[in-house]
């Protein structure tokens, strides 16, 4: 007997990591998260920029409920999957008191659990859906509004992180996967991934051995990616900062003017 045919994937149906979808989606998030930051910084200090961040803010914490909504429907419902325990869900319920509070701790928590850890959401993504389903959409989009909120903290809120910041940010980090292991353990489930098992698709996680030995290493790469996103933002700011400092940066006065 004949099999019967199947579908062939495309762009719409399906996603695989580390192909040229892969790319252009990363491509697209990126530039479009650069547009909103450049023009943001234009309007540093006002009240258009507020707005910015209340639409930033908002618009992450909406894809993340949405998310959790549609990762309850029948169809595509998983206990180890579904349930809004993952960083970047987490990060995303706190995204616009990060984004509007005067307060360090929350902007410490989004930079460094947005930036250092959930980029792993772009590196290797764990989506299955295509660009036909709305998953797909939410997935990215909630991703871009926590690591790239990090960002326009650094740019256009100007906020500085610190060492010390870095180690508040990997000892909170770490406590939670500490209790996320827990939830893990008792409803078998792999939440932030410190549980018994590993992602569908390929992650970091592979590499780090069996469980529960992995969960050292787990937590010695959190605190790691802190410092090391720590050490390249200072390398950035440094280098930006002296570029904008220079005299060659300077506006020439008219009498420093050439003729022509």
């Amino acid at each position: 007997m004949t099999p019967p045919a199947t579908t062939p994937e495309t762009w719409l149906t399906a996603f695989h990591p580390f192909t040229l979808h892969h790319l252009a989606i990363t491509l697209i998030c990126a530039a479009l998260a650069a547009a909103v930051i450049a023009y943001a910084r234009t309007k540093r200090d006002s009240p258009a920029e507020r707005r910015i961040r209340w639409a930033w803010g908002l618009t992450t914490l909406a894809s993340g409920i949405a998310m959790a909504i549609l990762w309850l429907h029948p169809d595509v419902y998983r206990p180890d999957t579904s349930w809004p325990l993952h960083l970047c869900d987490i990060a995303a319920l706190f995204t616009p008191y990060a984004m509007l509070t005067a307060r360090r701790w929350p902007k410490t928590l989004l930079f460094f659990a947005g930036l250092g850890l959930s980029s792993q959401g772009f590196i290797t993504p764990t989506v299955e859906q295509g660009m036909a389903h709305p998953i797909y959409w939410l997935f990215f989009l909630q991703h871009l509004g926590v690591v790239a909120g990090g960002l326009y903290l650094a740019i256009v809120n100007t906020y500085r992180p610190t060492w010390k910041d870095a180690l508040l940010a990997a000892f909170a980090i770490n406590a939670l996967g500490l209790a996320m292991t827990a939830v893990n353990i008792t409803f078998d489930v792999n939440y932030m991934y410190t549980g018994n098992m590993t992602p569908e698709r390929p992650t970091l996680i592979d590499a780090l051995g069996p469980w529960p030995l992995r969960l050292i290493w787990l937590a010695a790469l959190v605190t790691l990616a802190c410092f090391i996103t720590l050490a390249i933002t200072k390398l950035v700011l440094a280098i930006t900062d002296r570029a904008s400092s220079s005299p060659a940066s300077a506006p020439l006065s008219p009498r420093g003017r050439g003729p022509g």
